[in-house]
Parts: C-alpha cells; structure tokens; sequence
C-alpha cells in the first residue's frame, strides 16, 4: 500500500503503536494637487484649438485627483470631467469613452476633449487641433486623451502599467502614481515573519504555518487508506529524519525493534540504530506493503512500524 506525497508534504510519517499516535513531516503627490486639462478657454471663431496649452475650460481638481487617501483611486465619469467625447483617462489607469461628436464639429475644438463648430479646417477639409502629450499633462502612468479625440497610453514605455507596487495609478494624483496597495515591489504579498519567543518555542524547529495540517491528514488517511487518525495525535515536524528521531526516544527503548519496509529512505536505518534500537526490516512486495509481515513483526515485539 504506496503512500504518495500530498501537497507540499516532503513525506508522510505515520509510527504505529500501542497508543496510536501519529507524526506527519513537511518540507519542507498628495491630495493637494492641481490638474487642470489642456483646453484654450476659447471658442472657435478665434483660432484653433491647442490642447496643448493651459485654459479655464476643463476639470480642475484640487483635493480631488483620484487618490482617496485610505490605497484606493476613485475612477472620474466624463461628466465629472467635463468631458463630452473621446476616449480618456479615469484618473486611476482606466480609460473612459466620453462619445463622439454630432455632424459638423470635431472632438477638440471646443477645448481638451469638447466638442466644437468646423469653422477653422486644414489642408484635409479637417477641423484643426492640436494634440497634448502625456509630458505635457504630467501624468506618469494610465492612459488619457489628447483633447483631439485619440487615446494616449501615458505608461513608461508603452507597457501595461507605468506604477511599480506598492504605488499605484491614481494614488499620487490624476494619472499619478502614488499610494500603497499593500504589495512588494514584485506584486507578492507581504509577509512578516513571526519568532520563537512569539511561537512560545525554547528548542528546535517550527512550522508556524501548520495551521489545519492534522485535520487534513487525518482526512486524507480516511479517504485514501481507510485509516481513522485523531487530529489530536498528530503533530507537525519540519523534517522527516529528525521526526522520526524524537518519536522513537519516546517510545523505544534500546535493544526494541521497529519495523521498516525497504527500499526506504536510507537515514532510517541508522536513526534507529543510532537509538540503541533494532532494525525490523520487511521489504515491499510487488511496490505494496506486505501488511501480514508487519502484523507479525508487531506480534513477536516490535515497538513501532514506520510508514513512508
């Protein structure tokens, strides 16, 4: 009867005894900023829009840029903006279609990201306006409008995200990145370490983490072996060997036997030897445990039977 690893157990070590105990082993800017967009404050009659230089004619947000200040970003609607076509930014990475404009005026010539009468053309027949820049706004991360009406990725080069974590897009202000979501440079979630004192631990090694370990082992032990293990008598170890060591010291004596069934993990032998104790050795048969073999080891005096 072979039993497999399960998760990240580096084995399973069962002792069977009188008392039937059980040992399992495991592997091992802040809120203050101003952004004002990039409008000319102007109407179409006098000159073409520039998207690119400063006006009065779109959202300035003071205390409002997109960070709420407990780690999260609180996404704009195009309303909230003033915004009434193109694709542009949420203030928090996202992007937001503001709709297009109706027939006869073009996103832009009414100011960043409004809509405004044909009166001024190009060489194209097409409304003149003139593209902003994501240097230009200042953001550093998302992605936004150019007051024209074309979406800009305001990410380092072009990538999915210009934030590196903790911080986010939005956390530090409009398209800034700024705040703690609570993440390591990598994206891992932070882990503090906990200590001996801290465990109430004097000697040894701990596996702090063994949290629900026997309640899952003995559940595994009823499904696949029919084996009805006491979650009370199983106890967490850090590594097999040393597992199986402090096992023995308390229930065999020198000169006992415990029964292995070879081939098995070879410092088996000499743990038990080490201890003053005999080797009961009783192979596999055909890669399953001869159980009557072990039956009569345990008949004639053997102590313990380990299973691994």
């Amino acid at each position: 009867m072979a039993v497999s690893s399960v998760g990240k157990w580096a084995c399973l070590l069962g002792i069977a005894w009188m008392s039937g105990n059980a040992v399992v082993s495991c592997g091992g800017s802040g809120n203050g900023s101003v952004f004002i967009d990039g409008g000319t404050g102007m109407d179409s009659s006098t000159g073409p829009r520039d998207a690119t230089s400063s006006g009065s004619d779109g959202p300035s947000l003071v205390g409002d840029d997109g960070g709420n200040g407990d780690g999260g970003c609180n996404a704009k609607t195009c309303q909230q903006l003033g915004y009434d076509c193109g694709s542009n930014s949420d203030s928090c990475g996202g992007t937001i279609n503001c709709g297009m404009c109706p027939t006869g005026q073009s996103c832009g010539n009414g100011g960043f990201s409004k809509c405004g009468p044909n009166v001024i053309t190009g060489s194209d027949g097409g409304a003149v306006c003139t593209p902003t820049t994501c240097q230009a706004l200042g953001y550093t991360c998302g992605y936004t409008g150019d007051g024209c009406g074309t979406l800009l990725n305001c990410n380092a080069g072009d990538s999915g995200t210009g934030c590196t974590s903790p911080q986010y897009c939005g956390g530090g202000g409009f398209n800034q990145c700024g705040g703690n979501n609570g993440l390591q440079p990598d994206g891992g979630v932070p882990c503090t370490p906990t200590t001996c004192n801290a465990l109430g631990y004097d000697c040894g090694y701990a596996n702090a983490s063994a949290v629900g370990l026997a309640e899952s082992f003995a559940g595994f032990s009823r499904r696949r072996l029919g084996w009805e293990v006491d979650p009370q008598q199983v106890s967490p170890a850090p590594e097999v060997v040393g597992a199986l060591s402090e096992l023995l010291r308390l229930i065999a004596r020198p000169g006992e036997r415990v029964v292995i069934n070879p081939p098995v993990y070879h410092p088996f032998f000499s743990v038990i030897e080490s201890l003053g104790c005999e080797v009961a050795p009783v192979a596999l048969r055909d890669g399953e445990l001869d159980v009557e073999a072990c039956a009569r080891e345990l008949e004639r005096g053997a102590v313990a039977l380990v299973l691994c």
